[in-house]
């Protein structure tokens, strides 16, 4: 539309990527459905300011993908962004502005080591962080109304898991 850019697509870029605040004087304020899917050459990803949402399926399959940094301004995360993402070490802690966490948004991030949901959040879709084998707590904010099938399934080191106040519906597994 001439306002903003969106990020479609690697190019030659690899190693540690840094998506700019702006681009040709424009904000750059999302990454676009499968922009890096499947992109075995991208190890670090550091989101601009200015970034709202990340597609479905970003970064899926972004084997060698170790860490990601979101911006405070984060709203939306597509399904299946960072799915498969199996080494992916970097705690997620979720900007405020984050009210919903995508269908198997983090499926299969094996080394994901823990997850902070914020009080903003409403929704865990169903499969969101199934077979995160390394996380062992998570907290669910009073917040969360609605936590769909599998959310957790395979986390085969969760401990610890409590659930907020607010929870009027638990998925199955």
């Amino acid at each position: 539309s001439g306002k903003s850019f969106v990020v479609t697509g690697l190019g030659t870029a690899s190693g540690k990527i840094v998506v700019p605040d702006t681009y040709r004087g424009l904000p750059v304020t999302g990454i676009a459905d499968r922009a890096f899917y499947n992109k075995s050459n991208v190890t670090e990803v550091i989101l601009g300011n200015r970034i709202e949402s990340i597609g479905e399926q970003a970064f899926a399959n972004c084997s060698y993908l170790t860490n990601v940094t979101f911006p405070d301004g984060l709203r939306t995360i597509g399904k299946m962004a960072f799915q498969s993402c199996r080494v992916l070490v970097t705690p997620i802690v979720f900007p405020s502005g984050v009210e919903s966490i995508s269908e198997q948004a983090f499926q299969y991030c094996r080394q994901l080591p823990s997850v902070t949901l914020t009080e903003n959040i409403k929704e865990i879709g169903a499969g969101a962080f199934d077979g995160c084998e390394r996380i062992e707590s998570v907290e669910i904010p009073n917040s969360v109304i609605t936590m769909g099938d599998a959310a957790f399934a395979r986390c085969t080191s969760l401990k610890n898991l409590t659930l907020g106040g607010g929870l009027s519906e638990i998925g199955a597994d």
